[in-house]
């Protein structure tokens, strides 16, 4: 940030939430104080007529203050806002309700003797009086604050290079007890890479070229939690430094067995450990939510993930993808992914398949709600014939045989029956866990189901899988 650019704290939805509340309580106790229903001050007009003045400038002055500061909250993400502009944006307010209160007094109340001028001029005290000391008095506080955040963070950098500068020496010490024990004639070429046992006894040399390595700017590590366990991802979190950059990333619909992540509890999670959520929408898009607007959409937490991502090879029968976030992320995105600087674009057909899909989406309704009718039709049919679908809530329907040979003979069999159904096998699942994944589209009829569970029914009874 140079000199001249307004520090982020003032620009912030905390600071400016905070600072309109305090111009309310402020704004509210100044005029109760300051006689707003004395003759001086009204002049000809009655008391109640004063207070029903006061009461509509008084809000109509606040809604020109809330929409002032959130077109500033708005703009700060697109331009930079010097210090100057800031407070120019500042003095603006104090004009514009200034002109406001002094337009209208001057227009419907009895003014006779009274200049506009004398007006204009109290006005423009009260206003800013009223706007300066709740402004200053939360500046004050919000840059003390900022200042204790930087030194905490300061504080844990100090502590954490400390350990790391004792991690180092315990490193060292361990590395030169472990180069005593190796054999003496052994050549120290600066091109491997050797790692040893805790006893000191070499088991694996690499050319150091032969490692594949990622550069970032700091570490980071991958952590997997329990499928759909909130305990365990929240066990997970707790494990992490409060500060630390904390991601999540879940499917929205799960492709295998069709489940769907608990939204709604993850985003609880984030607000609680001060985390991201990126949400995979690739089997959501298009069938959850409002004209197939996904999963988030459907659990209404869309504004509190940070990145979706989604595929056109889907819903959308076309080729691509694309990731929605907020533009600082999608910059970073253009400017560092490898698989976006190092790709083609997006063929123009496939990215007018993709379009009219959308306009599909948004203008026929009525294929997703058939979508969702054929979906339940099939659940209700696979339970009643006696099928494990586990817990699905979509129209990816698996159907679990948990025997990778079983698995492929089920396939064939099905096939040769007019039934064409994928097969599920490590690593896509565990070994267990094997499956015929039946996903279905909002084109199939009832008759069509029927006809599949018929035929999977007969194939998974000669296989013995059910009863």
């Amino acid at each position: 940030m140079t000199k001249s650019e307004v520090p982020k704290f003032l620009v912030s939805s905390r600071y400016i939430t905070v600072t309109i509340a305090a111009i309310v309580i402020f704004s509210a106790v100044f005029l109760i104080s300051y006689e707003p229903f004395s003759r001086a001050m009204w002049f000809s007009s009655t008391n109640m007529v004063s207070m029903l003045f006061t009461l509509l400038f008084y809000v109509a002055a606040i809604v020109i203050l809330i929409l002032s500061r959130y077109t500033m909250y708005r703009l700060q993400d697109r331009y930079v806002l010097t210090r100057a502009q800031y407070l120019c944006w500042l003095v603006g307010e104090v004009i514009a309700i200034t002109i406001l209160y002094t337009f209208v007094t001057y227009r419907y109340f009895d003014h006779s003797g009274i200049p506009i001028t004398y007006l204009g001029t109290r006005a423009l005290f009260c206003v800013s009086t009223i706007l300066a000391v709740p402004n200053i008095m939360v500046s004050f506080y919000a840059a003390y604050r900022s200042k204790c955040e930087e030194l905490d963070a300061a504080q844990y950098e100090i502590r954490r290079l400390g350990e790391e500068y004792k991690r180092l020496l315990n490193e060292n010490e361990v590395e030169r007890r472990v180069s005593e024990m190796m054999p003496k004639a052994e050549p120290k070429s600066p091109h491997m890479v050797r790692f040893y046992d805790n006893g000191g006894t070499l088991r694996l040399t690499i050319d150091v070229n032969a490692l594949y390595y990622l550069e970032s700017e700091d570490n980071y590590i991958n952590v997997h939690y329990k499928h759909n366990d909130m305990e365990a991802l929240e066990k997970e979190l707790k494990k992490c430094n409060p500060d630390s950059v904390k991601l999540i990333i879940v499917d929205g619909v799960f492709s295998m067995e069709g489940d769907l992540a608990p939204l709604k509890e993850i985003v609880e999670l984030k607000k609680k450990y001060n985390a991201s959520i990126m949400v995979d929408e690739a089997h959501g898009m298009g069938v959850f939510g409002r004209n197939g607007r996904g999963v988030c959409d459907h659990f209404g937490v869309t504004n509190d993930v940070d990145v979706i991502m989604g595929t056109f090879s889907k819903s959308f029968a076309s080729l691509g993808g694309f990731v929605a976030a907020d533009s600082d992320t999608i910059n970073w995105i253009r400017h560092t992914c490898r698989s976006y600087i190092f790709q083609a674009s997006c063929t123009p057909a496939s990215a007018a398949a993709a379009l009219e899909a959308l306009h599909i989406f948004q203008n026929e309704p009525e294929r997703q709600e058939n979508l969702w009718k054929i979906t339940n039709y099939a659940l209700e049919s696979f339970r009643q014939a006696g099928f494990e679908i586990g817990e699905t809530e979509s129209p990816i329907i698996p159907l679990y045989v948990r025997d990778a040979e079983k698995t492929f003979m089920a396939t064939k069999m099905a096939f040769d029956e007019g039934v064409f159904i994928n097969p599920v096998i490590p690593p896509a699942c565990a070994p267990q866990d094997t499956l015929l994944r039946f996903a279905l589209m909002a084109t199939h009829s009832k008759e069509q189901v029927d006809l599949a569970v018929e035929k999977l029914t007969k194939v998974f009874k000669a296989l013995e899988i059910i009863k």
